[in-house]
Formats: C-alpha cells, structure tokens, sequence
C-alpha cells in the first residue's frame, strides 16, 4: 500500500487574508527561498517561540511604561517636563 507524502498528511486550515497580504506573503517567499506555504510556517513558528511571545508591541509598551512609572524614573521625568515647561514659557 502507498503511503502519502507527510506534507500531504499534515493539518490543513483555511484562512482568509486581507487584501494585498497575499502578495506581499508572496514576495518575502520568495526572497526567502521558500514556498507560500513554508513561509507562513515559518513565521507563525517564530511568533510562538517562547522568546518571542512577550516581544508584541504591547508587551514593549507595558515594559516601557512599568520602568517609566518607577519611582525613580518617574521623578526624573517629572524634572524633565518642569524644566521644559520652564524653557517654553520664556
């Protein structure tokens, strides 16, 4: 009996993309040396890696800001705006 290739044995999804990403999806495939398919693998692997979970833009606001509202940061930016309060009032 002939078995079928993995790729064809794999999970397969239908998704939906907005309009353009198809072929934007289609030019770094091909940059990369690599299928559509590989691709979006590609980076859908890397975007569940551990490392990379807590690397969104929100997560970089929310690190950004916590380290802001630190008591010492938080004096130093408030010295910073009196300051420049000052200099734009002259």
């Amino acid at each position: 009996m002939k078995t079928s290739p993995p790729s064809r044995a794999a999970d397969q999804f239908v998704v939906r993309l907005p309009v353009g990403m198809r072929d934007r999806i289609a030019e770094e495939a091909k940059a990369n040396n690599r299928s559509m398919n590989a691709e979006i693998v590609f980076r859908l692997a890397q975007s569940l890696e551990p490392a990379n979970v807590g690397n969104t833009p929100d997560a970089q606001a929310t690190a950004i800001a916590e380290k802001l509202a630190a008591p010492v940061n938080r004096q130093t930016l408030e010295s910073l705006v009196e300051t420049l309060l000052k200099l734009g009032g002259r």
